[in-house]
């Protein structure tokens, strides 16, 4: 039986532990390196992240800015295809006014002058003011209104005897009433209308009106006749 060396005992114990020393130190050198390597990649990941992130809210600014200017364009659009719709519908019914105009001018009699035509959209109304040289004239002129298929209904509003220098007057006021058809008609093309345009328009278009009436109503130089 070979007797116990202590020497030999130690010096294999320490060299047991030297190489589990050794083992554990590079594990750790292990750890510490893929410690650095997660930290380095995590670094790279992250700036390439806010790299990116930085271009994507770019190109959303980018797109929403050129979202908010295609809406711009598109009311801009929309605000000019509703005009041209309301010209072009302010012009269709400015010619049905001025078609009764004509024939309200075209059956006024030789001793009858008109001062002025006023027209009411929304109740499908006109309204005559002038002057004739007597009552038959006036009673004529009605006839002759009633008789045009303009027209459902033609009433005297007033009739007041006026003295001038030379001659009397009757100064006279009527009311026409269009037919169904066009008051549909008109109706429908205040319904299509912008409020504040409509307005201004149909003011503009009545002055005119009225002062372009009685050029055409065939009114004499009468003296005392002021208009």
């Amino acid at each position: 039986m070979r007797a116990f060396n202590l020497a030999e005992a130690r010096i294999v114990e320490r060299n047991y532990c030297q190489t589990h020393i050794n083992r554990r130190l590079r594990i750790i050198g292990l750890l510490i390196v893929s410690a650095l390597l997660v930290c380095i990649a995590s670094f790279i990941c992250k700036a390439v992240f806010a790299v990116e992130t930085r271009q994507t809210k770019s190109k959303l600014a980018h797109a929403q800015d050129l979202c908010v200017d295609s809406k711009q364009k598109m009311q801009i659009l929309n605000t000019r295809i509703a005009e041209r719709k309301w010209q072009a519908q302010l012009a269709a019914e400015s010619g049905r006014w001025l078609d009764v105009f004509d024939s309200v001018t075209a059956r006024v009699p030789n001793d009858v002058w008109l001062d002025s035509i006023k027209n009411s959209p929304a109740e499908s109304k006109l309204t005559i003011s002038g002057r004739a040289a007597s009552f038959n004239s006036i009673v004529t002129f009605i006839n002759t209104l009633r008789c045009a298929n303009n027209f459902s209904d033609v009433q005297l509003e007033s009739a007041k005897a006026a003295s001038g220098e030379q001659m009397t007057s009757i100064d006279f006021t009527l009311e026409l009433t269009l037919k169904d058809g066009a008051k549909q008609t008109s109706n429908a093309a205040s319904a299509n209308t912008p409020p504040d345009t409509s307005t201004d328009a149909a003011q503009q278009s009545t002055s005119t009106r009225d002062q372009a009436e009685p050029a055409r109503a065939r009114v004499p130089d009468v003296p005392g006749a002021g208009r």
